[in-house]
């Protein structure tokens, strides 16, 4: 709480300026109008449907890894903390190097390798005993997931016009959550119907579809 407290007095000190020189539109745009156009255009339905396989792999990873690592594995809290820990430092690095890549050499360069190789990380998981070869999964895990996230993102800006930039994001995050929701309910029944490993394969699967879904794609910034 107090952490966030301080977040947004940060925000409102430092970002608060970059607002005031900002020019008033004659006319106000008719924001159904605009979110009507979004969800008619091809881009930003793909996009709304890779990030949802990109969030759906989130949060089954974030319910069924710590599941996977105390009751399947043996792992001790301080374990379970030590993996989630560096999925988290992996996205940390992953963020700035991928997007200055996404850049240089456009959207789908960086977007179509990425969920290719996250979902085959998914199913590598099965294979990966305990110590530095499972570590070395979940890092991988946690670098894609990060770069998967912001790219798709971007792509929902580029497409975008000034005025409409946060209506792109807001019906690419609506039709996220639709599909986000039910998934780890999903996962949990996967799980126990064909064992642990099936709520992993749930989110592999979605990751490889996506990477068939983005590719065909003419983007702008490729």
């Amino acid at each position: 709480f107090l952490v966030g407290i301080a977040a947004a007095g940060l925000v409102w000190v430092c970002a608060s300026r970059m607002f005031e020189a900002d020019e008033i539109p004659e006319k106000k745009p008719r924001p159904f109008q605009e979110i009507k156009g979004l969800v008619r255009n091809p881009v930003i339905l793909a996009v709304a449907l890779v990030r949802s396989f990109n969030q759906i792999a989130r949060q089954v990873t974030m319910t069924f890894l710590p599941i996977y690592l105390v009751e399947h594995l043996g792992y001790a809290d301080v374990g379970m903390g030590v993996y989630l820990t560096l999925m988290s430092v992996s996205g940390l690095v992953a963020q700035p190097v991928m997007g200055v890549l996404s850049d240089r050499l456009g959207r789908k360069a960086v977007l179509t390798p990425s969920l290719l190789a996250l979902g085959v990380v998914y199913f590598l998981l099965q294979w990966a005993p305990p110590g530095p070869a499972l570590a070395l999964v979940v890092v991988a895990i946690g670098f894609l997931f990060y770069t998967v996230a912001n790219v798709t993102t971007t792509v929902a800006l580029d497409v975008a016009t000034k005025e409409s930039q946060a209506s792109s994001f807001g019906v690419v995050s609506m039709g996220t959550h639709i599909l986000v929701v039910p998934a780890p309910t999903l996962a949990g029944y996967l799980s126990e119907r064909f064992g642990i490993m099936a709520a992993f394969f749930f989110p592999g699967f979605c990751l490889l579809a996506g990477a068939c879904v983005i590719f065909p794609l003419r983007l702008r910034r490729d």
